[in-house]
């Protein structure tokens, strides 16, 4: 369709979305004024609405944006950005009421501030509905600045944002140039753009800081799943019919609290089930309620260290929410509950992790650009792909056995093989090997799994890659002949592999 066309159907669907909102709402403000208990989930429907009101501006958006107007609010956002650090840094928020104005001058006063400089910020950042100037010299609260000072951990993810994420990601070109497609924890973006000699899921289980921080931004800005998507989507299971079933009961492992756990929800929908809450146990830090004050008697509620043996085994339904720690945290975890699946067969294991979407299957824009966002923040990592680099092979064979697939791969192109051909795990490349791993893939940097073993000097694995019909051309026809000529310069290619295919490598 032509863009006029597409113009108005974009608008007539904001139309659409507009009026659903406004109905929610106004049912919404009819059950608080009469003192009704909304059913469960009755938020649901205003959520869905506003996501469709932002979808479909965001779709006009990108039709009637020319590449001035991309430009200029990609300026206005990093700015933006950096006011809301300075903000946060300065804890101006703090010091501005609630209810009414106060003078700017005042406010500059009191943190020791400029105060044309803070000005200036207050009146860029309430073009984004940020703070407001209601009178000459005045600032006040909006809705959205207020709910930074009520929340400190949406002010944890913009701090998080502006001081590593946005950083890190201005070193995407340098660490292409310096590491290439480098699996090592220690040779990445963060580590190039920040001041620091370990890898960052190593500095955060040191700095409390900065793992509260890391936990707020992917909760705000991942787009991680919150516990009303959560909800909103496991409430649509048949869970009645599991609950029908004599001695079975469900289990909820890593539960962030009572009051945000899916067992709540479940509860309220159906009474009868049987349900065990596990909490997350962090450490003395951790402060749940392990109470069962606010739940039904048919709710058992305890805490469990994450990549703990799980002593429930004897559950129908396993729902887990995965640690917001480092990789092998994660495969830890993922390991205790496969095991316990690969032992009870019949079982259900749901993750509330969110995974990358398949390109064009998301018609909402605004959930395209977020998990392309949390692809790039995070790499990308697959736990079958964290595994074979780190040479976890137990724990590859659990991932495989249970649907793990081999060619999933990273931003890069690089899928499991690559990297175990790269770190020279020669039982792991014969696993991947066994279950369908192809040998003739190649990245972006047209490199074969045959190519990583031999420029790192990993010769038995390149000797086993050719004899397992690699082909060694499929790089050269696919990216114009960039297989080993180029690597000559590597000192570990030793004679042995170049004698593999000389002529074809052009020596």
């Amino acid at each position: 369709m032509d863009t006029i066309t597409l113009l108005k159907l974009y608008s007539d669907d904001l139309a659409a979305a507009i009026e659903r909102l406004s109905d929610e709402t106004r049912t919404a403000k009819e059950q608080q004024d009469s003192c009704q208990k909304p059913p469960p989930y009755a938020c649901d429907g205003a959520q869905a609405a506003k996501a469709a009101v932002l979808s479909a501006n965001a779709k006009i958006n990108a039709l009637v944006c020319g590449p001035t107007q991309f430009l200029q609010h990609l300026a206005n956002q990093t700015e933006i950005l950096a006011c809301l650090r300075w903000l946060g840094e300065f804890q101006i928020l703090a010091c501005i009421p609630l209810v009414g104005s106060v003078l700017i001058e005042d406010v500059a006063n009191l943190t020791n501030v400029p105060e044309t400089h803070l000005s200036r910020i207050i009146r860029l950042t309430s073009t984004a509905g940020f703070l407001e100037e209601p009178e000459p010299g005045h600032v006040s609260h909006t809705p959205l600045s207020a709910s930074f000072f009520f929340s400190p951990s949406l002010l944890d993810a913009a701090m998080f944002l502006s001081e590593c994420v946005a950083p890190a990601a201005l070193q995407m070109t340098k660490v292409t140039h310096e590491f290439g497609d480098s699996g090592r924890f220690n040779e990445t973006a963060y580590t190039l753009a920040l001041p620091v000699a370990k890898p960052f899921h190593t500095m955060r289980s040191g700095a409390p800081k900065l793992n509260r921080q890391w936990c707020a931004y992917l909760q705000y800005a991942g787009g991680l799943p919150n516990c009303d998507d959560v909800n909103s989507i496991l409430k649509q299971l048949s869970w009645h019919n599991i609950g029908s079933m004599p001695d079975t009961h469900i289990v909820e492992v890593n539960a962030p609290s009572v009051s945000t756990s899916v067992t709540r929800c479940l509860v309220e929908l159906h009474p009868t089930l049987q349900l065990t809450l596990q909490l997350a146990d962090l450490g003395p830090q951790s402060s749940q309620d392990i109470g069962s004050k606010d739940l039904d008697s048919q709710v058992t509620i305890s805490r469990r260290t994450p990549g703990a043996r799980q002593t429930a085994t004897d559950a129908a339904v396993y729902i887990l929410h995965l640690p917001l720690t480092s990789p092998s945290s994660v495969l830890s975890e993922l390991l205790v509950h496969l095991e316990v699946l690969r032992e009870r067969r019949g079982i259900m294991l749901i993750w509330t992790a969110r995974m990358l979407p398949e390109p064009g299957t998301l018609t909402d824009p605004e959930l395209e650009a977020t998990a392309r966002s949390r692809d790039l923040a995070l790499l990308h990592t697959t736990p079958l792909f964290v595994a074979s680099t780190k040479g976890h092979l137990e724990v590859v064979k659990v991932l495989l056995e249970n649907g793990a697939s081999t060619a999933t791969a990273n931003i890069t192109g690089v899928a499991p093989l690559h990297v175990a051909a790269r770190l020279g795990h020669l039982e792991m490349i014969k696993l991947l090997l066994v279950e369908g791993a192809a040998i003739e893939a190649v990245d972006d940097n047209g490199r074969s799994p045959q190519v990583e073993a031999s420029r790192r000097g990993h010769v038995e694995v390149a000797e086993l890659l050719y004899k397992k019909r690699a082909d060694i051309e499929a790089a050269s026809k696919k990216k114009g002949g960039r297989e080993l000529v180029p690597y000559r310069e590597y000192q570990f290619v030793t004679t042995r592999v170049v004698g593999i295919s000389s002529a074809a490598a052009g020596w």
